[in-house]
């Protein structure tokens, strides 16, 4: 029996659905959330430890099946009435040229960006725990090295090792929740006045830390490390800031929309006008 939904439509609806299921898979990936973020957790409880691909291409694949499900039935459907090669030519036409305009917003916001004079604020957490508005920040807070953490991450032998490491007030204690971290690849800081050099290492003391550029990463602590002071009673504040002295980092996510959108609108015009000549040598 065939089905009352035009074919064209079809497909669209389940490669939509694909899409759709890479954009959220990605963003649990990102963001350390939804089923990306369960299935992480699963494995950290079982095996101690999670592999970030797997742990992202299994749901991609299962959440996809209805999509390619009806993009099938749409396939099938087509073959009893032949599909018009110029309407798709110029639906991938159009997608491509949207690709590459994506990716040249992309390019043009985060240059904007990059010229941007940054507002430079100052959290001094001997005398407020609050953060200011600020695009660039000095801060001052107690490093608590005996609170640190190292996390690393493993994608096709490059391995990134990573310490967080919590900055507090002179005053916090234990039961207390934290609330604001340093991101570092260090294993040493130099205080900006000179003087003794503080090792960043689990066990050594607390000693008083000024980062006098830094920029801030809202929610960005990975899951297994909150997952770690969770288990260990390690209380966290609802809104988590990771500070880090890489300022580029906050100009990433232009360079990654240029770079997929740019990428997919090539490939796109690139089938097109293969296309495009074989409808041209085909008459």
């Amino acid at each position: 029996m065939a089905s009352p939904v035009p074919a064209p439509i079809l497909r669209a609806i389940g490669w939509l659905w694909c899409a759709v299921i890479v954009v959220y898979i990605a963003y649990g990936w990102y963001a350390y959330a939804g089923l990306y973020r369960m299935l992480a957790e699963w494995q950290l409880a079982v095996f101690g430890g999670y592999r970030v691909f797997l742990t992202a291409l299994l749901p991609a694949i299962a959440l996809a099946l209805p999509g390619l499900w009806l993009a099938g039935l749409g396939h099938r459907g087509a073959e009893a009435a032949p599909a018009n090669p110029r309407r798709s030519l110029l639906l991938v036409t159009a997608i491509g040229a949207a690709g590459l305009a994506v990716a040249a917003a992309a390019v043009v916001l985060g240059l904007q960006e990059a010229r941007r004079v940054p507002v430079v604020a100052t959290l001094d957490l001997r005398q407020s725990a609050t953060l200011p508005d600020g695009d660039v920040f000095v801060v001052i807070g107690l490093a608590r090295t005996d609170l640190m953490l190292a996390f690393a991450t493993e994608m096709r032998g490059a391995k990134r090792d990573y310490a967080y490491v919590p900055l507090t007030t002179p005053q916090w204690r234990r039961g207390e929740p934290l609330a604001y971290f340093l991101k570092t690849n260090q294993n040493a800081y130099m205080p900006p006045e000179g003087g003794r050099m503080f090792r960043l290492a689990p066990g050594e003391a607390p000693f008083l830390m000024t980062l006098q550029r830094a920029v801030v990463e809202t929610d960005t602590l990975p899951g297994p490390v909150r997952e770690i002071y969770r288990t260990h009673n390690v209380a966290l504040a609802p809104e988590l800031h990771v500070f880090s002295q890489n300022v580029s980092v906050t100009l990433d996510h232009y360079w990654i929309t240029a770079a997929i959108a740019g990428l997919s609108g090539l490939v796109c015009l690139l089938a097109a006008g293969i296309t495009a000549l074989r409808l041209r040598r085909g008459g």
